[in-house]
């Protein structure tokens, strides 16, 4: 007859929560918080792709507009015409409303990626980091919707 040993009469793996068997995260690999360079620099990516994305939609608005324009020039059986190139135009609108003050915001962000630019952790960082800001002065050197250069 064998002798019950400590584990066969209260195994370690039922009781322990942190046995890997037990523990939801043991295979969970932590990562350190992203360094102020990289915060700045997804910001700023982020708002340029804001920005991209509403010229994208000034460009389809105003050829809406043109659209609904050239069209109206027919018969309007249900007065529905007049209606959908009002609520064109209003978002059209809307649409430049929105683009000084993200601009600004972009200004913002390469500014604060300039201040931390000189603490990058790595060469590699401050290199990507110094790509995206010529590429944020090049994509605001001409305002479309208001005609200007800056």
């Amino acid at each position: 007859m064998t002798t019950p040993t400590l584990e066969s009469v209260h195994p370690r793996n039922l009781n322990d929560p942190l046995a890997p068997e037990n523990n939801p995260y043991a295979n969970v690999k932590f990562k350190m918080a992203p360094s102020q360079m990289q915060v700045a620099s997804n910001a700023l990516e982020r708002l340029l792709k804001e920005e991209k994305s509403y010229y994208k939609e000034h460009e389809q608005q105003e050829a809406r507009i043109a659209k609904l324009e050239k069209e109206s020039g027919g018969e309007d059986k249900d007065g529905n015409k007049e209606f959908q190139l009002k609520q064109e135009r209003q978002a059209l609108e809307e649409t430049k409303k929105v683009i000084p003050t993200l601009r600004e915001r972009i200004v913002n962000a390469r500014e604060k990626l300039e201040s931390v630019l000189d603490n990058a952790a790595n060469e590699d960082e401050r290199n990507s980091a110094v790509q995206l800001l010529k590429r944020a002065k090049e994509a605001q050197k001409d305002d479309p919707v208001a005609g200007v250069s800056t």
